[in-house]
């Protein structure tokens, strides 16, 4: 049995996750605006690093919203599109100057990916992301 303060809680919460997907827009568009408005709460778990050279642009193909690009200086946020095993674990597929390329944070669904101007190093971070 559920409590009454408990079924309270649920209901608010799955009335802000349904706001949240109502509103148009990216993934990353989505979080950056909780973020901004103060609705949620990110904190991040594992991370790996990459790196591509600085004058190629980083694209992630395995997010819900298509092709991800991370330019220099860039902070990007994507949920991993899990369509088979590599991605279900965590995976997530990327290129850069056109090789294709995969790294993994096992557990993942939510990544923020943070370039840095000056090299073509990247860090992938698993983000968890908490209504507040």
């Amino acid at each position: 049995m559920v409590a009454r303060g408990d079924r309270c809680n649920l209901a608010t919460t799955v009335m802000m996750l349904a706001a949240m997907t109502a509103v148009a827009g990216t993934v990353d568009e989505k979080i950056k605006k909780g973020e901004a408005d103060g609705t949620i709460e990110i904190t991040t778990k594992g991370n790996t690093h990459d790196a591509c050279d600085k004058g190629c642009d980083v694209t992630f193909t395995s997010t819900t919203d298509g092709d991800v690009v991370v330019k220099p200086g860039e902070t990007k946020y994507f949920e991993i599109n899990k369509t088979d095993d590599f991605t279900r674990d965590g995976g997530f597929q990327w290129k850069c100057c056109g090789s294709s390329e995969r790294s993994r944070i096992k557990g993942a669904t939510y990544i923020k990916v943070v370039r840095k101007e000056d090299t073509g190093a990247f860090e992938e971070f698993w983000v968890e992301i908490k209504l507040k």
